[in-house]
């Protein structure tokens, strides 16, 4: 009974089989990622909310509650919190608080299309430490594409005509904690889940608890406090709901994320998470009316392709040696925090971070390698939990 509970895929209607099930979830889940960043830019940007931190803890908050709800009405299943694996938790915690909150500091300044640009740098800090840590080593066209990134960052950025010192600071100090927690996370899973199993669902409950009092703590040493009590739209619906919006479709995209993955192939999957990030650019610079030169566009559309191109390349094997993990999974890892991939070889940790929490599912893919069918299973352990983001 118990693990039927802990089956969040089974438990939901929406994984039933079905061919034209899987445009459907493809478009459910690049909408809803897109519209977590977007609400939450909302808030930050158009109301001038000025304390990113508690928005985080009012969002964490709402998380841990519908994921207690959840458990209450026997939809999914949350192991109690144990000091043993608390301990082992809070360094990898504290990694992701910093991620999100600075990432929220980052969107209160930086245009919506440069933000998905500046994200990608990520992805570089992300091979690099693979490279350093693991002597992980990846082909000519990774690091092709990661040029591209880097040359698409430098040109958005010269040419931004919106530019902010700080927020362009606080959108680099988020890429160096994003790929920061990609590597940490997957050391840390193992730990935890040893010798018993902690289940993903309560890895996700875990990061969002302990989340809370650590925001807490941020917000009152930056001063937050005595901004909200001074705040106008505090009490005004329509910024509500914009909050409430943007905690709800974060909480979402975790579902949507794991309907997506059961539907389609892990390419697909990561494509339809790059393909958010045109949603972002183009839905943000339209509906903020944010300023851009033809040269600042460019340089963002050129960042976009080199997302999609980073899937395919990332997803290849490095030349001269087999690949421990096939294609397909990789291709799914590397999608993961916004295309960072996880670090170490063996067992690979996919993380999405939205805000919010849900779910994990054990992947069972199929690749073809060499020209010959070969079927694998690979355990890939996916927490999908709070940005914008990542909630960001």
């Amino acid at each position: 009974m118990t693990q039927s509970r802990g089956n969040i895929l089974g438990a939901l209607p929406w994984t039933e089989s079905g061919a034209s099930s899987a445009l459907a979830a493809e478009a459910v889940y690049c909408l809803v990622s897109a519209g977590t960043i977007l609400f939450n830019k909302h808030a930050l940007s158009t109301y001038q909310f000025p304390a990113p931190n508690a928005l985080l803890t009012v969002q964490f908050g709402i998380a841990v509650l519908l994921l207690k709800i959840l458990d209450f009405v026997g939809i999914l299943h949350l192991e109690p919190m144990r000091w043993e694996v608390i301990k082992m938790w809070i360094p990898v915690n504290v990694i992701f608080v910093l991620m999100n909150a600075s990432g929220f500091y980052a969107l209160m300044s930086v245009s919506a299309g440069m933000f998905t640009v500046l994200k990608n740098l990520s992805n570089l800090l992300t091979i690099l430490g693979d490279w350093y840590f693991f002597d992980k080593t990846y082909s000519w066209q990774v690091w092709a594409c990661l040029g591209l990134m880097i040359l698409s960052a430098a040109m958005g950025g010269w040419t931004d005509l919106s530019f902010s010192p700080s927020g362009y600071a606080w959108q680099l100090v988020n890429c160096v904690f994003t790929a920061a927690y990609s590597l940490h996370l997957s050391s840390v899973v193992r730990a935890v889940s040893t010798p018993r199993r902690l289940s993903e669902l309560s890895m996700v409950y875990y990061n969002n608890v302990l989340s809370v009092p650590l925001l807490m703590l941020l917000s009152v040493a930056f001063g937050e406090p005595a901004r909200l009590r001074n705040y106008a739209l505090l009490r005004d619906p329509e910024f509500n709901l914009v909050v409430l919006m943007g905690a709800l479709l974060g909480f979402g995209v975790s579902f949507a994320s794991i309907w997506c993955m059961s539907r389609t192939s892990a390419t697909i999957y990561s494509l339809t998470g790059s393909m958010n990030k045109v949603v972002v650019a183009v839905a943000g610079m339209w509906y903020f009316a944010e300023p851009a030169s033809a040269t600042n566009v460019l340089s963002i559309a050129m960042g976009l392709l080199a997302g999609f191109l980073f899937v395919f390349a990332k997803s290849a094997p490095a030349p001269g040696r087999s690949p421990t993990v096939n294609p397909e999974t990789q291709a799914l890892v590397a999608a993961a925090v916004e295309g960072a991939a996880s670090g170490g070889a063996g067992e690979k940790t996919l993380v999405i971070n939205v805000s919010g929490s849900a779910g994990v599912r054990e992947l069972t893919s199929r690749s073809t390698a060499s020209g010959t069918s070969v079927s694998r299973n690979t355990n890939v352990n996916m927490t999908v939990g709070s940005p914008p983001g990542n909630i960001v």
